[in-house]
């Protein structure tokens, strides 16, 4: 395990009955995506969360303390597009790399802390992917090309 001694806060929605850990549904109206440029934006506001004070707690079932977080990352347009298709595993996606900034803030009734303001990224994506059942076998590069107009 690395060393903790540092941490004094671990802001998640905890691990669910069915093993999922550190997920949890937001609003739809919390993202907004353009998926040509590479702009989007990914935002929550006095989200509830629990505050588990370090990893080992948050994942052993330690007692977690009331929570509420805010955060805004943004991602800048971009024109560096990629596409990528591999056929035997029944995947492909179109990625545009860009750069992120982001803001974070969590508070409980003993402390807040807070990121400074619009931290860069070294590296960034926004994309889409398909698989599974929603791969075409077929190379169909018209609608490939639709992708990258």
């Amino acid at each position: 395990m690395f060393d903790q001694s540092g941490q004094i806060h671990d802001f998640n929605p905890g691990i669910a009955s069915d093993k999922r850990f550190w997920t949890m549904a937001l609003d739809p109206q919390s993202v907004k995506v353009h998926h040509n440029s590479g702009r989007a934006v990914y935002q929550a506001r006095h989200l509830p969360m629990p505050d588990y004070h370090d990893f080992a707690s948050g994942v052993t079932g330690g007692k977690p303390v009331p929570g509420i977080v805010s955060f805004r990352v943004e991602w800048a347009p971009s024109h560096d597009k990629h596409h990528y298709r591999y056929a035997p595993h029944k995947w492909e996606g179109t990625f545009v790399q860009t750069t992120a900034t982001c803001t974070w803030s969590g508070r409980t009734k003993f402390a807040t802390f807070s990121t400074d303001t619009n931290n860069p990224t070294i590296f960034a994506e926004v994309g889409r992917e398909r698989s599974g059942v929603f791969f075409e076998d077929e190379d169909d590069d018209d609608r490939d090309e639709a992708l990258f107009s």
